[in-house]
């Protein structure tokens, strides 16, 4: 809106206003001189457009800090190497692009027994008022004594957390209150070891059926529990999908009841209304050569595209065609000092930061200058990222927001859209982690990972669900598919994305959605610890190259079939505790299919 006032409405205070005059008068050599007086009096776009072009009354402006450079349009979509080129050259570095759907779970040690005896301390969560008094009777008749419990104890032998079945909870509160009785039994089940059952409802198929955004949300409890089976090598960790719509509380109680008793140790079990046992299954998969296509003049919105990976495929995605590209990101620009140089290392700006403090008397602390330095290297990153963009042939333009905003989001892609037309794609890169052991998690740990990936997902969302965009990429990983060590948050968060994925191409089948269950990046998150333990297990890194070209590839050469799509090595190495079972498939410390 040109008439929207500069600093009430749009955060332009008049430093800023005057900055923009310069940048514009740079630009337009014969634009009219403009006094600080008659600046001040300016106070919308319209006013200063009429200002600065008198003769031909109010224009549009659009002010871009990125222009593409000057190579001539490219055909749209264009992918070199091709998709199935690519795959081979993957697979050579011991990457696989694979799907994930559901298949018959295995019963490991079958038994007519049931797993626990009348010695077994048993307590259920109280969160389901309805369910946890029911599944204690249950085993009663078994001879099972068991207990309601608010608080799990020191003793107990098998515990039951049915905080993802609690309707009172929101979805974050349940995944709260899962992660908490996950820490107060992670000492026991660590070292003791005994059984610990996740229960979740989001279909009995793990959320693959789901049609809304909200029941989605609900399905990332099986995220800690595949972390906790990491962490807790003694014990036996289960999650159980339940489908509570369709169902009575005495079938339900039934086939839950049976399942804990008698269904053996595999880690993820979906028990849908129809009588089977699914558990998700992963499988090699070719791409199908029917993507959305880019034309020149798309706009496509990435959350986190300033740096690191998220830039890479940005910058990889300018070269597909003429696009326009918005970033949104935390970071707050700031400007290097001229007095420095640019090829300084952070530790190595810190230093200098420091010896400038002193040289101009100022006061720092060690946070100061660190956050500054942080912020420094991150501007100047972002600023070549711009550039590269605009290098490969497209626009881009950044705008630091928290996405977790929802109102602030929703502004930023308004003023975008206003300018770049239709909202054609959009990539959710943004994302935080605490590696931190399940005992040691924290609920502000949880918070920030929590509502920047999900919260953030959802905020960008609503502001682009007007457009039908062609495609909506999300980066998920690895840790929410096969749970990692330490990363019990990050692991919940990232499994409801690709429930979201699920929800969203079941609803809306014109949209290619797709949830990126990444492995370990050569980059990003990835510190030199976690680097470590990915190759000490086997795990390939994903280098920046092939995991940006792999991300085109999912957008222009996929259809809608495949709505979560783990790019990593092969999951043996990923699982706890893992044996081959002779080429067939994995056979392990019972858990996760693989076909």
């Amino acid at each position: 809106d040109m008439d929207m006032d500069l600093e009430a409405e749009l955060g332009i205070d008049s430093i800023k206003q005057v900055e923009i005059l310069s940048a514009l008068r740079e630009a337009l050599p014969d634009m009219p001189e403009l006094d600080p007086g008659s600046l001040s009096e300016l106070r919308t776009l319209s006013e200063i457009a009429g200002a600065i072009a008198p003769d031909h009354g109010a224009v549009q402006m659009t002010l871009e800090t990125g222009v593409p450079g000057g190579r001539d349009s490219v055909a749209p979509s264009r992918l070199d190497p091709n998709p199935a080129e690519f795959l081979q050259n993957a697979e050579r570095r011991g990457l696989f692009r694979q799907t994930v759907g559901l298949g018959e779970a295995p019963i490991h040690n079958r038994s007519d027994r049931p797993v626990i005896s009348s010695r077994t301390h048993v307590e259920v969560t109280a969160h389901s008022e309805q369910l946890a008094p029911e599944l204690v009777s249950f085993f009663g008749r078994y001879g099972i004594e068991a207990k309601v419990v608010d608080t799990p104890s020191d003793k107990v032998d098998m515990l039951i957390v049915t905080a993802g079945l609690d309707q009172r909870l929101s979805a974050y509160e349940q995944h709260e209150a899962a992660l908490t009785c996950s820490r107060a039994v992670a000492g026991r089940m660590g070292s003791v070891g005994g059984r610990c059952i996740f229960l979740q409802a989001t279909g009995g198929d793990f959320g693959q059926g789901l049609t809304s955004l909200d029941a989605a949300e609900h399905g990332g409890i099986s995220g800690v529990a595949k972390t906790a089976s990491h962490e807790w090598p003694a014990a036996v960790v289960r999650v159980i999908d339940l489908d509570l719509a369709n169902r009575t509380m005495i079938e339900t109680i039934t086939s839950l009841g049976m399942e804990i008793l008698f269904g053996g140790d595999c880690v993820e079990v979906g028990l849908p209304t129809d009588g089977r046992r699914l558990t998700p299954v992963v499988r090699p998969v070719a791409y199908s050569d029917a993507g959305v296509t880019l034309v020149d003049g798309d706009a496509v919105v990435i959350s986190g595209g300033g740096r690191s990976i998220t830039a890479a495929c940005a910058i990889r995605l300018a070269g597909v065609a003429r696009l326009k590209l918005l970033l949104l990101g935390r970071t707050e620009l700031v400007d290097w000092p001229e007095d420095l140089p640019k090829d300084l290392n952070l530790q190595q700006l810190r230093t200098a930061l420091v010896a400038k403090a002193r040289t101009d008397g100022q006061k720092a602390t060690i946070s100061d200058i660190s956050r500054r330095a942080d912020q420094m290297i991150a501007s100047l990153e972002i600023r070549a990222t711009l550039k590269a963009i605009r290098e490969a042939g497209s626009e881009a333009s950044y705008v630091p927001v928290d996405i977790t905003d929802v109102v602030r989001t929703k502004m930023a892609i308004e003023r975008f859209r206003a300018s770049a037309g239709r909202i054609a794609g959009v990539i959710h890169g943004a994302g935080v982690n605490h590696d931190k052991l399940i005992k040691d998690k924290t609920a502000d740990q949880l918070k920030s990972v929590y509502r920047t990936k999900v919260d953030g997902f959802k905020a960008l969302w609503s502001a682009v669900a007007q457009d039908a965009p062609k495609f909506v990429a999300m980066f998920s990983s690895i840790a929410g598919r096969f749970g990692n060590p330490g990363q019990a948050d990050y692991a919940m968060a990232n499994e409801i994305l690709s429930r979201f994925a699920w929800a969203l191409q079941n609803s809306h089948p014109d949209t290619r959605f797709v949830a990126l269950d990444w492995g370990a990046w050569d980059g990003g998150m990835v510190t030199d610890a976690v680097k470590a333990q990915f190759e000490a297990r086997g795990v390939p890194l994903i280098p920046l190259d092939t995991g940006s070209h792999a991300l085109l590839c999912e957008i222009l050469a996929e259809g809608v079939a495949h709505p979560e799509i783990v790019f990593a090595g092969l999951p043996e190495a990923m699982l706890p505790d893992h044996v081959q079972d002779g080429g067939t498939g994995v056979q392990r410390k019972p858990g996760i299919q693989v076909a």
